[in-house]
């Protein structure tokens, strides 16, 4: 399911971390037009511009901080996701992945002797980043920092595998049934690496409105 994409970076603007859990609304793979699912993500909104004070007359740059239902739309409309683990030197381990919101979670196959897997195995310190934009201003991205549960139950490596799998190669009304002979093969190598986001930042610079 990962794919080798070449991506580009914004700069998180806005951090959006502690407080109470806010429940974000995303439609599942199996319903992407219909019912909506919640994702667990705590959300406190923070502008960086507001920290300490400010001289009489001073600039302050608006927010480009996401709101909670604009993170959810963000994520559900997502294509790759950069996920960082420690490699076990501390060196950092980044590599894109196809993802899908599955139970609240952003959810990802992958092979079970892979290095993140081996790598979340040892620390479950995870970072995921998903991004969009080429232009400064309209760069938007959500970054999530958690922790990481691998999943190498063969039934619940099948179900959430058939998810993702239906995001990325299949109409969302396809039943079970219909899951290709070739996934069901690949579900007994694979795992699926479950994220519990602890904290959430987002930036969408379309807010600022041409400016900087």
């Amino acid at each position: 399911m990962a794919q080798d994409f070449p991506t580009t970076s914004g700069s998180p603007t806005n951090d959006v971390s502690g407080g109470q859990n806010t429940s974000l609304n995303v439609p599942t793979n199996g319903n992407r037009t219909g019912a909506r699912t919640s994702v667990a993500v705590p959300f406190r909104s923070v502008n960086p511009n507001e920290r300490g004070t400010m001289s009489a007359g001073s600039h302050r740059r608006p927010s480009t901080a996401m709101n909670p239902e604009e993170v959810a739309e963000f994520l559900h409309a997502g294509h790759t996701a950069l996920v960082a683990s420690h490699r076990s030197d501390r060196t950092i381990h980044l590599v894109p992945m196809w993802y899908e919101i599955v139970d609240g979670n952003p959810s990802m196959w992958s092979f079970a002797r892979s290095q993140k897997v081996l790598n979340l195995r040892r620390d479950p310190t995870v970072t995921v980043l998903v991004e969009a934009g080429s232009e400064y201003q309209e760069l938007r991205g959500v970054q999530l920092t958690g922790k990481a549960r691998i999943v190498d139950d063969p039934a619940e490596v099948l179900r959430i595998g058939a998810q993702i799998h239906r995001k990325y190669n299949a109409p969302a009304e396809a039943g079970p049934q219909e899951l290709p002979e070739a996934l069901r093969r690949q579900a007994a190598k694979r795992v699926v690496i479950v994220v519990t986001v602890d904290r959430t930042a987002s930036w969408d610079h379309r807010k600022l409105g041409g400016g900087y």
